[in-house]
């Protein structure tokens, strides 16, 4: 069984209303969904003080929803690789996760998606931090529209406006990986 990890640990979820982490599990996309849905209720448990069996993942017309968790009714997934990301709060919750590489195209799609303000900061940053500064605002952006419940879309003000409503609760690159998390305001 895949072990847990943590950028926000279990107290935080009483301490903030929010918590994350990952699971690392092999193979396709699809063998990852049936894996995640299958094993994070049973993994959860444990460091939430729950019985076995107490928590039940629950598919809803827009996201899954963890059922027998006080306070964490609302559940967001990401998939980057093997990584799978999980975020848990009280209110609507994103979370995005995305591996740190080589990304040749990174300008026009901050053009399209981040505005002018957003692509002119990254192109501040000295070059060998521009692909991790965009990989930030990306997992940021995507984040931020999870909680929202809106899909991707390209950049216009008044979205940028909704956006910012949110909160930004956790951002960070590490082991090669960018990772945000946002909930509803």
């Amino acid at each position: 069984m895949a072990a847990l990890n943590w950028w926000l640990p279990p107290a935080t979820l009483a301490e903030r209303g929010v918590c994350a982490g990952w699971l690392s599990l092999p193979g396709s996309r699809m063998a990852q969904r049936e894996a995640v849905r299958r094993e994070l209720p049973v993994r959860l448990a444990e460091p939430f003080g729950q019985t076995s069996g107490s928590l039940r993942l629950v598919e809803t017309e827009t996201a899954p929803r963890l059922q027998g968790l006080v306070g964490a009714q609302w559940l967001s997934l990401s998939y980057a690789g093997e990584r799978i990301g999980f975020a848990l709060a009280a209110r609507p919750v994103g979370i995005d996760l995305v591996e740190v590489g080589a990304l040749p195209d990174w300008r026009e799609v901050a053009e399209d998606f981040f505005g002018p303000n957003v692509t002119s900061e990254l192109l501040a940053h000295p070059g060998h931090e521009q692909t991790a500064a965009f990989a930030l605002a990306w997992v940021e952006l995507e984040a931020r529209g999870k909680a929202l419940g809106e899909g991707l879309a390209e950049w216009d003000a008044a979205r940028a406006a909704r956006l910012a409503r949110t909160e930004l609760a956790y951002r960070n690159v590490a082991d090669g990986y960018a990772v945000a998390l946002a909930l509803r305001g």
